[in-house]
């Protein structure tokens, strides 16, 4: 997949800096999700004057959603990342 010219091989080298664990060595989802989920409102909502905020859902949804993740993280989570409880 990474070997499609000219693009392949520098979108790997750039993408493989924010990979971890879960993304294979193959395809990496996580990025192509993050981007379809803020794309593809906005594609979908082209022509419809109607709904102002339509082409943000996936924007907003993504920061609404991280923000109330880390709210109840923050409240109700177990793992600190350092031993005093605090993040530094």
């Amino acid at each position: 997949v990474w070997r499609i010219w000219p693009f392949g091989q520098p979108i790997n080298q750039f993408m493989n800096a924010f990979t971890d664990h879960r993304d294979s060595d193959l395809l990496i989802v996580s990025h192509f999700s993050l981007l379809l989920g803020c794309a593809l409102p906005s594609w979908m909502s082209s022509g419809y004057n109607d709904r102002p905020l339509a082409p943000f859902a996936g924007i907003l949804s993504l920061g609404i959603g991280d923000t109330m993740a880390s709210m109840v993280g923050h409240k109700y989570g177990v793992l600190r990342w350092s031993k005093t409880g605090k993040n530094n």
